[in-house]
């Protein structure tokens, strides 16, 4: 664009004293209105502190060609982004993390004021940030996501169902969704179905089938070994497991099957 005549640059009236002014009075207003509005005044009392701050935001309006920002403070300009110094070896920023995290855990320990704690905090964060900044990646040691929230990341939505289409088939694909995909695969081939137990399940006459077979062939292949069956209950009682207190380092149960 063509230079403004003189050669300067034209005033900006949203960054002027005059608009300065008005913003604060603005704020001002603002909080009076809450504060009237918190404490119930009367409806003409209000009526008159919200005109007064119309009457405000419309001169600044008329001042500046903008609206007045909420609140009536102008937006803060974003902090400027410092660059770690690259003298600092990632070793070096290590051991640094290190200290200050045992200066940090010290002060909570020692009872340090509460100030004093988030001011140790403030660095340890800053020179966890200035690590990353500089290698890319978080410092040793920094808390990890856990196996939960992985499988919820992992988890895939639910497929779309359209119109016309059946849901007999396998909906998930092996190399995606493989729990989801091997979880279809043996309920809607009905050979099994989930029970209210947890990690109890019911066989259904194909599963069960193939069970019979498993256990024909190796039930052949042991007794060719001499191997005698027997049987174990499935479920201890917690009343059983009471009366047999000194058995239970030996037998070594799972009581949480």
């Amino acid at each position: 664009p063509d230079p403004p005549p003189g050669g300067n640059p034209a005033p900006n009236p949203a960054s002027s004293p005059d608009a300065d002014k008005i913003l604060e009075a603005i704020h001002q207003q603002g909080n009076a209105v809450r504060d009237l509005k918190s404490k119930k005044a009367a409806k003409d009392e209000i009526t008159s502190a919200v005109q007064l701050l119309l009457k405000l935001k419309s001169d600044y309006k008329a001042l500046t060609g903008k609206d007045a920002p909420p609140g009536g403070k102008a937006p803060s300009s974003e902090p400027v982004k410092t660059m770690p110094d690259t003298s600092v070896t990632p070793e070096q920023l290590e051991t640094k993390i290190k200290e200050q995290g045992d200066k940090v855990r010290s002060a909570k320990g020692s009872g340090a004021s509460k100030d004093e704690i988030q001011s140790l905090v403030n660095d340890l964060l800053k020179l966890k940030a200035d690590y990353k900044t500089l290698t890319g990646n978080d410092p040793p040691g920094a808390p990890q996501q856990s196996s939960k929230q992985k499988k919820k990341e992992k988890k895939a939505p639910a497929p779309k169902v359209e119109a016309g289409v059946t849901r007999l088939g396998i909906e998930a694909k092996k190399f995606e969704d493989l729990p989801n995909w091997y979880s279809q695969v043996i309920t809607k081939s009905e050979m099994i179905e989930y029970y209210d137990v947890s990690g109890c399940y019911i066989l259904r006459p194909w599963s069960f089938f193939i069970w019979e077979v498993i256990q024909k062939w190796f039930d052949a292949g042991i007794k060719e070994l001499g191997v005698e069956n027997c049987y174990f209950p499935m479920f201890v009682s917690n009343s059983a497991l009471e009366k047999r207190k000194k058995y239970r380092l030996r037998l070594c149960v799972d009581t949480t099957a």
